[in-house]
């Protein structure tokens, strides 16, 4: 019986909680403002700093913002925190050492828990918060829309759907790009594209599979989806086992960060199917004719599509947050 309910713990919470969802909900957020915080990394000598800032009071950090360059927003998902932004320490170094640019984590923590459905119903609070926030330095001549690059890991990857889709809908602002690391599945499979992500939320979306038909959604939702490893679990470098089988999935699901972070050092190419229908019947493989994309940030803007990518990676996640 124990063995039981700690196979079905994951999945059985996670639907609990969806049936949880209340209105009084967001009546417990009484002021957004301190419960949604932004970080600045700030660039040291020999180490990154993150620094607390207010996007509507930018001036004060003036000499740590890079002018005229992209700025990149990352989001984690339910039950995280900054701490487990998308865009991990490695990603930033990299992404430093190659351009100019500014990159600012979301911790939405205190809306992201308990339950995954009241994290689900906070998801526009967040949404909007940040919008008006991104609106007011955009005001200030420190960003463009075509310099607005968001990053959402899961249930942070359905919360720039919503960004974009608010963006467009009050202030006529369009991101530059949506990378989304495998978007939280439950909730959110087979629902209409305004309930969800969606390719219209940016103007060019990246979608990174990595658990779906589990804890991530399955379908192609971006202009372009990669599948990676096949886009479920489990991934290499995880294992599930007979008393948690479902510990592969969300390894599988952490996985997408690690991917994502190790396309800035390899270069990973995927393989454009003829259909949706060609690559669930795994018949999507190399060939010298068919169109390639490559994954993550390096990414020229790919025709839009559905690419089978197969990567390795040797290295076991041990974080739940998802």
């Amino acid at each position: 019986m124990v063995q039981i309910v700690t196979r079905f713990s994951l999945f059985g919470f996670m639907a609990l909680s969806l049936s949880m969802i209340q209105s009084s909900s967001s009546k417990e957020v009484s002021n957004t403002s301190q419960t949604i915080s932004f970080y600045l990394e700030i660039r040291k000598e020999t180490h990154n700093k993150l620094k607390k800032v207010d996007l509507n009071h930018l001036d004060e950090h003036e000499k740590h913002i890079k002018a005229d360059s992209t700025w990149y927003f990352s989001f984690h998902g339910w039950g995280g925190s900054v701490k487990d932004s998308p865009i991990l320490p490695n990603m930033v170094k990299a992404l430093q050492k190659s351009r100019d640019c500014n990159i600012v984590h979301v911790d939405w923590s205190y809306l992201a828990k308990p339950w995954y459905g009241i994290a689900i119903e906070n998801i526009k609070i967040v949404a909007e918060y940040v919008g008006d926030a991104i609106n007011k330095v955009s005001k200030g001549g420190k960003i463009g829309e075509m310099r607005i690059h968001l990053v959402g890991f899961s249930l942070g990857a359905q919360v720039v759907g919503f960004l974009g889709k608010y963006m467009q809908a009050k202030y006529n602002m369009k991101p530059s790009r949506i990378t989304a690391l495998d978007p939280a599945g439950p909730g959110f499979n087979h629902v209409e594209p305004y309930e969800r992500l969606d390719s219209q939320d940016a103007h060019y979306v990246q979608v990174i599979h990595t658990s779906g038909k589990s804890l991530g959604i399955w379908e192609p939702i971006g202009h372009v989806d990669l599948y990676l490893n096949g886009g479920k679990a489990p991934q290499p470098g995880c294992k599930g086992n007979k008393a948690n089988v479902f510990s592969g999935a969300t390894c599988s699901h952490q996985m997408s960060k690690k991917l994502f972070a190790q396309s800035m050092q390899n270069i990973d190419t995927g393989i454009k199917c003829t259909s949706w229908k060609e690559f669930e019947a795994g018949e999507c493989y190399g060939s010298q004719t068919r169109q390639t994309c490559l994954l993550g940030l390096e990414d020229p803007k790919c025709p839009e599509g559905i690419y089978n990518v197969t990567m390795l990676l040797a290295t076991e996640v041990n974080n739940n947050n998802i």
